[in-house]
């Protein structure tokens, strides 16, 4: 770090520093100390992206200090324009530190991207609570990611904590929302974040994580579909769902709602272990994709999903062939055991004629 700290003082005009330190078992606070002392002699700096993720228990070193430490030095940085922190795997911050965090980024009024992420750290709801108080003063933020996967203690409440602020965020273009793995997030709470986008008329772009969430249903598709109704701007959606109960009728009725937004260009749906689907989720979702003739991108990504067959398949290219404006296609069936040789060869013959990019994986 000492040797870093000397590179970043004889070149202190940057105006970008993407380091990372993935399993580094010696990155610990006071390491974060020292680089926090380098950083803020970078008076130009506009984009900073840092990567702390500990790939096991033994590398994360790094605590609530370290990140109070390394964030009382960021926040002198008063051209920074955007900010990405990565403490992946970083079990020993808590919610004390991301309130530090928080409170020290909201100071930043040029801040216009922020992505946070600190999947499998120890934040709950309060943690949630800090990031919406933090969203309160981000009134030119245009992008924001959240990625707290596998924080078991995030609820509902702590959703509804980020719904009030961030329906407020009027600037906001791209939100990428990702809490996989948090078991105690019902329909409750996803139905508090799809609210959040009712009013957010400049979105562009939205992507939401929603795997393991057991009890999302049909009806927790369809609130999230009356929302994207309202926004007519939206160009780019990705979801990524499962386990979950939505059925071939919430799978077709999600692809319908999306007629009306004449300006999507791409679409992105992934799904694991959705069993309920079988092959004819496929053929509603190949009913559904043949409405959206203006799209130019469609990836489709099935993982465990073992109720469908060669027919489903068949149904799905069905209706992507009559997606005229394709230019890029993406398709991939993992372990979803019912296919066979034959089946995959009729797909591929099946949309031989579109004159777009291919990646077809079945396995």
């Amino acid at each position: 770090m000492k040797n870093l700290g000397e590179v970043l003082q004889k070149n202190n005009s940057l105006k970008s520093i993407n380091l990372r330190f993935e399993s580094c078992k010696k990155i610990n606070d006071q390491c974060l100390s020292a680089l926090g002392q380098s950083l803020k002699t970078q008076t130009s700096l506009r984009s900073i992206k840092l990567n702390f993720t500990a790939y096991g228990k033994s590398f994360a070193q790094i605590t609530d200090q370290g990140l109070s430490s390394l964030v009382e030095d960021l926040v002198t940085l008063k051209t920074l324009q955007s900010i990405h922190l990565d403490f992946e795997f970083c079990w020993r911050i808590t919610d004390q530190g991301l309130k530090s965090l928080c409170n020290g980024l909201k100071i930043l009024n040029s801040l216009q991207s922020i992505t946070l992420q600190f999947s499998r750290a120890s934040i709950t709801d309060k943690g949630m609570n800090s990031i919406g108080d933090m969203l309160k003063r981000m009134n030119s933020l245009r992008f924001l990611t959240l990625t707290f996967t596998q924080c078991d203690e995030i609820t509902d409440q702590g959703l509804n904590c980020l719904r009030e602020n961030i329906k407020r965020l009027d600037s906001l273009r791209s939100i990428n929302l990702d809490f996989d793995f948090c078991e105690k997030i019902t329909n409750k709470g996803l139905d508090q974040i799809h609210e959040s986008f009712k009013e957010l008329s400049s979105l562009r772009l939205i992507s939401l994580s929603l795997s393991n969430y057991w009890e999302v249903d049909d009806k927790g598709l369809r609130s999230l579909t009356k929302v994207l109704e309202n926004l007519s701007d939206l160009q780019s959606i990705a979801l990524f769902i499962g386990p979950a109960k939505i059925t071939k009728e919430g799978l077709k009725h999600f692809c319908e709602s999306l007629q009306g937004l004449r300006s999507l260009q791409s679409l992105s749906l992934k799904f694991f272990s959705c069993d309920n689907l079988a092959d004819e989720g496929l053929s509603r979702l190949g009913q559904g994709l043949r409405r959206l003739s203006f799209l130019q991108s469609i990836t489709l990504k099935f993982r465990c999903c073992n109720n469908f067959s060669d027919q489903g398949l068949q149904n799905l290219s069905e209706g992507i062939k009559r997606v005229g404006s394709l230019q890029s296609l993406h398709l991939e069936f993992r372990e979803c055991s019912e296919f066979t040789d034959q089946g995959e060869e009729n797909l591929r013959i099946g949309l031989k004629g579109l004159n777009c990019s291919q990646f077809i994986c079945l396995h």
